[in-house]
């Protein structure tokens, strides 16, 4: 079973987990949990854990309307070295992500290539709106802190600690706001407010951290050294992938023998964003 599966390989966490305290709930927890191991995207490692499902209602007003499944797993004390020492770690499938009824849109590899992409995206938008369905309002932030609400009160836990990053830190901030009796301590990491609307500026940030980055291996020697025509290096994949597509080949990080693939703009863009997304990665990339 993965669970945060696409988000952990993306490098943002885009969900909330949290710790408690394990002897008291595991006593009182009332959702039966069977053995499992959680297994890196690419099988690098594993780590034992114990894996369940909760049943909610799609729409709470209509409870006989439908129902999701929730995709749990709790990663006992002592078994996640420091970070749970004393602590189990919860991890949950958020409502339409995962393995959790998962709501998704598919867009055309070759919709950034016009000019102006914005209106091929609106439409690719609008038609997976309309494919999904109405249904899709009961999908939303709010709603899913209702969900991790109860899941915890499956579990048999009362005080929890919270970890948010990107836009788990919007999960986490409206769960304290909502619950803050069952709120010991809490992790934001990387801040969305609650009214900034996600996605709309990612483009431009990602490109003003991406210079940045350029802009400061230019000013260190080392890294100047080393990489002495970054800029121009990365202009050049820019234009090696652009529309087309280019084999590539790689170590398999599991069996160490070579791996090919199809490389495009779009995972280029990806590795970039996520090589950028943090002041620590960009400089543990662009040093040697």
């Amino acid at each position: 079973m993965r669970l945060c599966g696409a988000l952990v390989w993306i490098g943002v966490s885009l969900c909330a987990w949290w710790t408690a305290r394990p002897a008291a709930a595991e006593e009182a927890a009332l959702l039966p949990t069977l053995e499992c191991r959680l297994e890196h995207p690419l099988r690098l490692s594993s780590i034992a854990a114990r894996c369940g499902i909760l049943r909610v209602p799609i729409d709470r007003e209509h409870p006989k309307g439908g129902f999701i499944d929730l995709k749990i797993a709790v990663v006992p004390a002592l078994n996640f070295a420091r970070i749970n020492r004393n602590h189990a770690i919860v991890l949950l499938d958020q409502r339409g992500t995962g393995n959790s009824d998962q709501q998704s849109c598919v867009y055309p590899e070759d919709w950034q290539e016009p000019a102006d992409p914005l209106p091929a995206l609106r439409k690719a938008t609008a038609d997976c709106l309309a494919k999904l369905g109405a249904h899709v309002r009961f999908y939303t932030t709010s709603i899913a802190v209702r969900d991790l609400d109860a899941v915890r009160q499956a579990l048999g836990y009362d005080l929890i600690d919270l970890y948010g990053g990107s836009y788990g830190t919007r999960v986490a901030e409206l769960y304290m706001r909502r619950y803050p009796a069952h709120v010991h301590a809490v992790i934001l990491d990387g801040v969305t407010y609650p009214q900034q609307a996600i996605g709309v500026e990612t483009p431009q940030d990602a490109e003003r951290a991406l210079n940045l980055i350029v802009a400061r291996c230019v000013q260190t020697s080392d890294c100047a050294a080393t990489y002495p025509q970054l800029q121009d290096d990365l202009n050049l994949l820019l234009r090696q992938f652009g529309p087309q597509r280019g084999l590539v080949t790689i170590d398999d990080p599991n069996s160490g023998l070579p791996l090919e693939f199809d490389f495009s703009r779009r995972i280029f863009n990806a590795a970039l964003r996520l090589l950028s997304y943090s002041s620590m990665q960009g400089r543990w990339r662009l040093n040697p």
